[in-house]
């Protein structure tokens, strides 16, 4: 299994079942983060391209906000068995820890926090 933290989390965490075939990353996350969670679904014979969403702010703000993650995950949730998220975005805003995962929990999608080296 693979050392890093992100690697043991997309491992342990994706199990593809019916249309649950994705995980979750902000755009801005380390370009490993993103690596570790295409060779996760690659090893499953699935396109990252296809599978791997990488949420980005919207046009004209400068980061992922709280409500934008509720509402994909409200959305899409269901597609996606786990997500990999910040516990602030990369200005400095803290994300709503218990409404993100709530909406994951309610979606069935599994939310992990990182801390931001």
């Amino acid at each position: 299994m693979a050392a890093d933290p992100a690697s043991r989390f997309f491992a342990e965490r994706f199990r593809p079942a019916g249309v649950r075939l994705g995980l979750l990353v902000l755009s801005e996350c380390d370009i490993a983060v993103a690596e570790a969670a295409a060779q996760v679904l690659s090893a499953h014979g699935l396109r990252p391209a296809r599978r791997l969403a990488k949420l980005r702010p919207r046009l004209g703000f400068p980061a992922v906000t709280t409500r934008e993650v509720v509402g994909f995950l409200e959305r899409y949730g269901h597609e996606y068995c786990a997500a990999w998220l910040p516990e602030a975005t990369a200005d400095g805003q803290d994300l709503d820890q218990n409404a993100i995962e709530q909406a994951g929990r309610a979606s069935g999608c599994a939310v992990v926090w990182y801390r931001r080296s």
